[in-house]
């Protein structure tokens, strides 16, 4: 992505005066994500830890270099991964069925949730060698800590919905899943793509690495590796994830090691996709340390935009 001079500056001292402050969630409470660095620390804690770091700039998607550090075939440390189309709840009160008095605030009991976040994600974890991921997407999240990222009901079931009409109709914390599985802990949250290939740099290290892209973008645009294969009108509203494994960058010629089309019913675009935050994520197991790493090795259509600067 090429910046000019004149808006570096100005970012610069913008950046000075807010900080870059996105929403006032919490994002990341103790500094577990330095740069592309992820280190989440939850060696003496009781339930998972959780935090995100999201960018200043607006994007469409994002392919992203994901590692999961220090792994060996008994890992169960975490999950490291991306989040994306993340915005305020109130945001995305133009594609919702909230009534046109609450389009600015999403109102729960007396709780005014006007810094709710909505977003996806998709998170990578290697648990006793078998390397799994899952996607969901979630709304009217106040709060990153807690179960399910709220999305949790008084009984301690998950909140689940079944597309996204469905989760910005209510202004509850809620999640719809797009893709989960049975590898992880208690049961498991994550699909299983095979035996997690760990790389070490010498014969004799007790870790590794394991490598895996996420390539993240909207069908029928001229974003994504694989966009040539979702080009026609009926894609528009789609986000397309291919995943690739290992540490080589991806190309148009490579093959996914996964597809997952999420419809446009999923997304809740109709027409063209707009532009959202991206953000790093990681989490820690309980008593774990979960150590990764998130680059974006390209992001799609990042627009020269600063905002909640609060």
């Amino acid at each position: 992505m090429e910046l000019s001079k004149k808006w570096l500056l100005g970012a610069m001292v913008l950046g000075l005066v807010f900080g870059f402050a996105g929403c006032k969630l919490e994002e990341d409470e103790d500094g577990s994500i330095s740069g592309s660095d992820i280190v989440v620390d939850n060696s003496t804690g009781t339930t998972t830890k959780r935090a995100y770091s999201s960018t200043s700039l607006k994007h469409l998607g994002t392919l992203a270099r994901i590692e999961l550090r220090e792994q060996t075939a008994t890992s169960a440390d975490g999950v490291v991964g991306v989040i994306w189309d993340l915005k305020k709840s109130a945001d995305a009160s133009d594609k919702t069925k909230i009534s046109a008095d609450n389009a600015g605030d999403l109102v729960s009991g007396s709780e005014t949730l006007t810094d709710a976040i909505n977003f996806f994600i998709i998170g990578f974890t290697n648990y006793n060698g078998t390397l799994g991921y899952y996607i969901s997407k979630f709304y009217n999240v106040t709060s990153v800590n807690e179960a399910n990222f709220g999305a949790r009901d008084a009984s301690g079931n998950d909140v689940i919905v079944a597309d996204d009409a469905t989760g910005l109709a209510s202004s509850s914390a809620s999640e719809q899943v797009i893709v989960n599985g049975t590898v992880g802990p208690a049961g498991g949250v994550a699909k299983s793509l095979g035996t997690a290939a760990i790389e070490k740099e010498k014969t004799t290290d007790a870790s590794g690495t394991i490598y895996v892209w996420a390539d993240i973008y909207p069908a029928n645009t001229k974003y994504g590796l694989q966009k040539a294969k979702y080009a026609t009108a009926a894609d528009t509203g789609k986000f397309i994830v291919d995943i690739y494994l290992g540490a080589d960058t991806p190309t148009a010629s490579s093959t996914p090691a996964e597809t997952i089309e999420i419809t446009s019913d999923q997304t809740g675009y109709s027409s063209e996709i707009k532009q959202a935050k991206a953000a790093r994520y990681g989490s820690a197991y309980q008593g774990k340390i979960m150590k990764g790493y998130v680059k974006y090795q390209d992001t799609y259509a990042a627009s020269e935009v600063i905002e909640d600067a609060e």
